[in-house]
């Protein structure tokens, strides 16, 4: 796996060293390239590697809980779990490309301004990455459980990323997509605020907002309306009032970094 401290060519027997560049990353730090090399991943061991111990380990435990336990009730905290985190992560990364990539015979960057295509590419990653587990536990492919953890950590991801943004650990993009899909979440239902600033998560709302918000930027995505993409982050690119003490409970919460424990699976 290239990663940082390594060159992409590198070749080598130990597999620690193959392993190291991503468990020496930074805390909040997300490395997305994915092992080109077949003989690298034959020596690895699996692309599990990668998502099942550098996410839980780094990012879910370090900073992903603890933002669910900052934001959310106990019992919807509890749902944030490593496999459904992970379930909803993997999955947005397909959802990118998802939709024409054309407008006319423009791109889908030439056509749309930088402004709006950013946060519009991102709201319907994070809504189709987690909604594609409603349709593969329809067909058996998933645990029914895996949707309760997918569209719980679907809010935790937001509250997380509205943090990060205003710690600079995230361009402003992802503020105006999260701030999109909370604001639609308070408004449609799906969230309510509690004692303090945590939230509960009314499940099948949370499903019923993520699916119409999802639709409504796929026809944006189509249509290629670059003034309704501007309009709908101008007019909910912020978020509402009530958000403010339950994402300035996720900005100040304390970050513990650990060691990962890289466990090779799938050889």
């Amino acid at each position: 796996m290239a990663g940082r401290g390594a060159p992409a060519s590198a070749a080598s027997s130990d597999r620690a060293n193959l392993i190291r560049p991503v468990g020496d990353m930074p805390l909040g730090s997300m490395h997305t390239r994915l092992p080109a090399s077949a003989a690298r991943r034959a020596e690895l061991g699996s692309l599990e590697i990668f998502w099942k111990t550098m996410t839980r380990e780094r990012w879910f435990a370090c900073e992903v809980l603890p933002a669910a336990r900052a934001s959310l009730v106990p019992e919807d905290a509890a749902q944030v779990t490593p496999r459904g985190h992970l379930s909803f992560y993997v999955a947005r990364f397909s959802a990118y490309q998802l939709g024409p990539q054309k407008v006319g015979e423009l791109s889908l960057r030439e056509h749309f301004t930088r402004e709006t295509l950013g946060p519009l590419v991102i709201a319907k990653a994070d809504l189709l990455g987690t909604l594609v587990h409603e349709w593969l536990i329809e067909e058996g492919l998933r645990a029914p459980e895996v949707s309760a953890e997918a569209l719980t950590s679907l809010v935790a991801m937001c509250f997380r990323a509205l943090a990060d943004v205003r710690m600079d650990n995230a361009p402003p993009a992802h503020g105006l997509a999260s701030s999109l899909i909370l604001n639609r979440m308070l408004r449609g239902g799906g969230i309510q605020r509690e004692t303090g600033a945590r939230w509960s998560v009314n499940l099948p709302e949370v499903r019923r907002v993520a699916r119409a918000l999802a639709l409504e930027i796929l026809v944006i995505h189509r249509s290629g309306d670059v003034e309704r993409a501007r309009r709908l982050f101008s007019e909910e690119g912020h978020p509402l009032p009530e958000l403010e003490p339950a994402i300035e409970r996720v900005t100040n919460v304390e970050l513990v970094d650990r060691a990962p424990e890289f466990v090779v699976q799938g050889r």
